[in-house]
This record gives C-alpha cells, sequence and structure tokens, in this order.
C-alpha cells in the first residue's frame, strides 16, 4: 500500500503510513472497464512495476499532498540513483528536510536532535551547522528511498493481490483501482500508468479525513547535499552535547550515587567496595545516557573520586563520595 516514511533518528527513528483518496481519472470518451480477479490484478500491477523499474533506473521524483487524520501534508522529492542521493522535503503534518547519501549516510535538521543541539554545536565549532550528519557506510540510495520517501517500482506491488478494475483510456494509459481491508478499515487505492505502463501517480482514501495524491516524474535529478559549512557530524554533535552543563552533572551524579550506596546500605555501615562499586555502576549510566565518556571513576583513599574535564573551555570539576561509618560523604575536590 502507499506510504511515505518519516525520520528515528533515533529518527534515528517511524514510517507515515499514507491513506490515499481516491480520486477517479478524467473520463475519456473511449474508456474500458475490465473487472480483474486478484491474480489478473497482481500480474498486471507486477508488470507495472516491471515498466517502472527500468523508467527510475536514472531516478525519479515526486510530488505528494493529502491529509492524515485530518491534518494537512505536502511534499516534494527527488532520487539521483546514478550518483546515490536523495531529498525530501515536506510541510504540514509531518514536516521534514532530509537528504541521503549511499555510503555517506543521511542529513537531519539539527532542531530534531535533542537538548541544546544549536548551542552545543556552536561550542564544537560549527556555529552555522543546521544539518547533522548521521554515518551510515552502507546506506544505499534505495535504501534511503524505502525509509525516508518512496520507490514508485516497489510501491505498486506493495497491495497488489486483490480484485478490483482496470480503466484503459483512449490515449493508451490506465487506472488500476481495488480495495483492501487494512486494520479494519477500507482503504480504496488506484495506481495511474501511462501508455508505456509506467507509474505515473497514485491516490486513494481509508475515509474523509486520510487521504492522498502522488504524482511521479522520471530521468536524471540533481540533489545538492548540505555542504561542510553547515553540516556537523553526529559523532562530534553527540561529545559537544554530552558536554553541556558539564559540572551540575557531575554533581548530580555524585548525589545520585551517594543517594544509592546509602540505599543499599540500609543503615548500617557502609562497605567500601560496595559503595565503589555503586558509584561506578551510577557513572557508567551517566555516560551511557549521554552517549559518551564525560565523567571518569578513580579510587582513592576511602571512596571514589569522579571527575571530568571540558575539552571545549579547560574547565574541570571534581567530587569525592567516601565512606565514613553508616554515613556516605561528597565533596568538591
Amino acid at each position: 500500500m502507499l506510504r511515505l516514511s518519516r525520520p528515528a533518528m533515533a529518527l534515528a527513528t517511524a514510517s507515515i503510513t499514507a491513506g490515499v483518496l481516491f480520486a477517479p481519472a478524467a473520463a475519456y470518451a473511449d474508456d474500458i472497464t475490465t473487472q480483474l480477479s486478484a491474480t489478473e490484478m497482481h500480474d498486471a500491477l507486477t508488470a507495472v512495476s516491471v515498466a517502472t523499474g527500468k523508467a527510475q533506473t536514472d531516478g525519479y521524483a515526486g510530488t505528494y499532498t493529502g491529509t492524515d487524520y485530518g491534518q494537512k501534508m505536502a511534499g516534494a522529492f527527488e532520487i539521483d540513483r546514478a550518483h546515490g542521493t536523495g531529498h525530501l522535503v515536506s510541510t504540514g503534518a509531518y514536516p521534514h528536510d532530509v537528504y541521503g547519501a549511499a555510503k555517506r549516510g543521511i542529513w537531519i535538521p539539527i532542531e530534531y536532535f535533542p537538548g541544546k543541539a544549536a548551542s552545543a554545536a556552536t561550542t564544537a565549532g560549527y556555529p552555522n551547522a543546521a544539518f547533522v550528519l548521521v554515518p551510515q557506510t552502507t546506506l544505499t540510495v534505495d535504501g534511503w528511498a524505502a525509509e525516508y520517501a518512496m520507490i514508485p517500482s516497489a510501491i505498486v506491488v506493495e497491495e497488489s493481490r486483490h480484485a478490483g478494475t482496470k480503466v484503459a483510456h483512449e490515449d493508451g494509459s490506465a487506472a488500476y483501482t481495488f480495495t483492501l481491508d487494512e486494520e479494519g478499515e477500507k482503504l480504496t487505492l488506484t495506481f495511474d500508468t501511462d501508455a508505456t505502463g509506467v507509474l505515473t501517480g497514485a491516490q486513494g482514501s481509508s475515509g474523509e479525513n486520510n487521504s492522498q495524491d502522488l504524482d511521479f516524474h522520471y530521468g536524471a535529478q540533481t540533489v545538492t547535499l548540505p555542504g561542510a559549512g553547515t553540516t556537523i557530524g553526529q559523532d562530534v554533535l553527540i561529545k559537544a552535547l554530552a558536554y553541556q552543563d558539564m559540572s551540575a552533572n557531575v554533581r548530580s551524579v555524585a548525589q545520585w550515587a551517594a543517594s544509592d550506596v546509602r540505599s543499599g546500605a540500609k543503615g548500617k555501615a557502609v562497605k567500601l567496595a560496595e559503595l565503589r562499586k555503586t558509584v561506578r555502576a551510577d557513572v557508567a549510566g551517566f555516560n551511557t545516557s549521554v552517549m559518551y565518556k564525560v565523567i571518569t571513576a578513580t579510587n582513592v583513599s576511602g571512596g571514589v573520586k569522579i571527575h571530568a574535564k571540558n575539552p571545549y573551555n579547560g574547565v574541570a570539576v571534581a567530587y569525592t563520595i567516601k565512606a565514613s561509618g553508616k554515613k556516605v560523604l561528597v565533596k568538591k575536590a
């Protein structure tokens, strides 16, 4: 079925399932409507997929408009298969501006990242960073297109084994329409082809508030990737984000660790080995959470010292967490 994918982050991270509005093609004087069985529809759309695959060899582009549960959306994408690059820009319900390049990775707007990403980028020496390059050396252009845009030759056969109709027009173009049940909703899809059997558009609906209308054209495309001056690498940004609020974070980890040690002692005398184990676990947990080793734990007499140094401004901070009978003492070093 028709689907547009939206970036995890972390989009990393989800897909836009497009319910699409059935908008019949303009009627021709000599239209011929033929009923197709599920097998016949699948065979016909498989032939469309083959023809479309040949047409999209060098590249393709598309536009779409529609609604998703009443929210309007619109967008456009270009795929330069010859050079392995792609770009999707959209507005409305799911605003995106995402680039991809085979064997390099994905460019995601910096505002999609959590925390004070823009400030962190400036700290790292990238004051004009608008995009974050997430490296993916195994990325293919088709893999990017399937995740963030769409592949015309693939969507036409994604759900093709359904009985429906073929409307053949006098100029050789055609429209294939069928309805399927998707999670209890009736979804009607139409795929339009030109006289050579290549997919030129798609429409459908799963109700008044879920619709989409797509158009495709084929041939070489030009995708201009974000330049070095407006791009920061993901690893560089993660490091800079990890050191934001470093002093406050080291203090907090010291306090959390001390609290965990006290809880673990259950009112009894604090054991040095348990204190060190707990503190190191909390430090490791913090470093994992920020995806960078910011804080280091070092054994000292009677406890542990946790410390960090900001590589951007040279500021250093340290705290000791020590056992004293039933007490856990936290002190800035």
